[in-house]
């Protein structure tokens, strides 16, 4: 396989502007993958489209949090990756141990599971207003 089919098969999922782009970047070159294909991380229902096409067998994401910010949020339906062998690497790892890689699940499901609960909240705010407006015009409206 040479470097150009090496290159198409692997994506990267991060910030190319961000924070922690110089660490995918040096992961990328280690890998040689310098010509990945860079996504951001609000962009992984087309990732998870490439991989499940066949178009992707490996996605570089910048941290574990992305990859389970993405399951948590159904924009990668992992089981079908595992399913079609594909390889996914981080170019920072939770760490070496396995409580390191509990934590960063827990601490992932944690934060979205947050977000998720502020949506609902503002979601009930906003049905629960709309449901008074209603109300008052029913019964304020001449029959």
């Amino acid at each position: 396989m040479n470097s150009q089919t090496q290159a198409e098969d692997v994506v990267a999922v991060g910030d190319r502007d961000g924070k922690d782009a110089a660490v995918m970047e040096a992961f990328l070159q280690a890998q040689g993958a310098t010509e990945a294909p860079w996504y951001r991380p609000s962009d992984l229902d087309d990732v998870d489209r490439a991989v499940r096409e066949g178009r992707v067998r490996r996605v570089v994401f910048g941290s574990l949090s992305t990859l389970l910010e993405g399951v948590w949020n159904g924009d990668i339906e992992f089981r079908r990756w595992l399913a079609k062998g594909t390889q996914v690497d981080f170019a920072e790892p939770p760490g070496q141990t396995t409580s390191a890689h509990v934590w960063a699940v827990f601490e992932s499901w944690e934060q979205w599971h947050r977000r998720r609960r502020r949506r609902q909240v503002v979601a009930g705010v906003i049905l629960s207003l709309v449901a008074l407006v209603a109300a008052f015009l029913l019964n304020w409206l001449p029959m």
